[in-house]
């Protein structure tokens, strides 16, 4: 991959990938109105953490306790965009109050997961959702809370949930005439055996 084009498809033409910003012809809807989340470098999603933490701070500071909006990813705001030939969230935004009884847990929840996700970045390492939620088992009580929050705060940053190194754990096994390079070495499936060779969650290695 070059120059942001995608490698060609069978016709011979190139396909160059399109964001929202950069497509002067959108006539469907509103760029202005849309919320799209894009692959980000480690970097740049530990700078979107640390906004949000000081955005927090300066609330609490403040004496306000805090809130944050997170664009909603509710059916009813997902927007089909023809020229962009792609789902993207709308402008609908939630809030999370930590003052809200209703909100405070929900809200403790989130930002926990914002500190183990910036810890996460900053050594450069990837973890599984399992692992995530065994961090904290007393606070999330259950994974279905921590992996929704995990999608909260890919879209409140604006990657995508692989950019925040938190996986999906291994899952299936791949034999037979295909080859691949996994993290710089080639793996050549042919010699895997009759086990297989694990397909690996780091789509970004």
């Amino acid at each position: 991959q070059e120059d942001g084009k995608l490698p060609a498809t069978s016709s011979g033409t190139s396909i160059k990938k399109r964001r929202v910003g950069e497509v002067k012809s959108i006539k469907s809807v509103d760029a202005s109105d849309i919320v799209e989340v894009a692959e980000m470098s480690s970097t740049e999603v530990l700078e979107g953490i640390e906004a949000v933490a000081v955005k927090i701070m300066h609330q609490v500071l403040n004496k306000q306790g805090f809130t944050m909006e997170i664009p909603s990813r509710a059916a009813s705001n997902q927007v089909y965009v023809p020229e962009l030939d792609r789902i993207v969230l709308g402008n609908k935004r939630g809030t999370r109050s930590f003052l809200s009884v209703r909100e405070a847990r929900k809200s403790a929840i989130t930002t926990r997961v914002l500190q183990l996700i910036h810890s996460v970045l900053r050594k450069r390492i990837h973890i599984t959702k399992r692992d995530l939620f065994y961090t904290d088992v007393k606070l999330f009580v259950d994974q279905a809370e921590s992996d929704g929050v995990l999608d909260d705060i890919a879209t409140l940053v604006g990657c995508t949930r692989s950019n925040l190194h938190v996986v999906a754990s291994d899952k299936g096994l791949v034999v037979g005439r295909i080859s691949f390079v996994e993290d710089g070495d080639f793996i050549d499936c042919t010699r895997m055996g009759v086990g297989g060779k694990a397909i690996p969650p780091y789509i970004d290695k």
